[in-house]
């Protein structure tokens, strides 16, 4: 039962990296997109 909650755990965590990645490409594109707003 604990390796069950365990490999929940792992899991979950994995999701949580994978959507802060995501957080953080987004915040790249983002930000390149405002620096070529500014160059103009």
């Amino acid at each position: 039962m604990n390796a069950n909650i365990e490999a929940s755990s792992t899991g979950e965590a994995r999701k949580d990296f994978v959507v802060a990645d995501q957080v953080r490409k987004l915040a790249d594109s983002t930000q390149e997109l405002v620096d070529g707003i500014n160059k103009k």
